[in-house]
């Protein structure tokens, strides 16, 4: 396809993951799963914070959430 034309080697190392055997990644979950837990819930946060941002149309939001992203 014409995306994996365009993409940078790095998109081919994080799809490479994806074709990895389905219980090793649940075996590693598994034993992170404290971790991973909050790792997650961060995450959502941020994404929460950048899709409310979104969908109010404050840019000035959006530059902040980017802004914190980069520190």
């Amino acid at each position: 396809p014409y995306l994996f034309n365009v993409a940078a080697g790095s998109f081919a190392s994080a799809t490479r993951v994806a074709h990895s055997s389905p219980e090793l990644w649940q075996g590693i979950c598994a034993e992170n799963r404290v971790a991973l837990v909050e790792a997650l819930r961060d995450y959502r946060q941020e994404l929460d914070t950048v899709l409310a941002a979104l969908e109010s149309g404050d840019d000035t939001a959006l530059l902040a959430a980017f802004e914190a992203g980069r520190r």
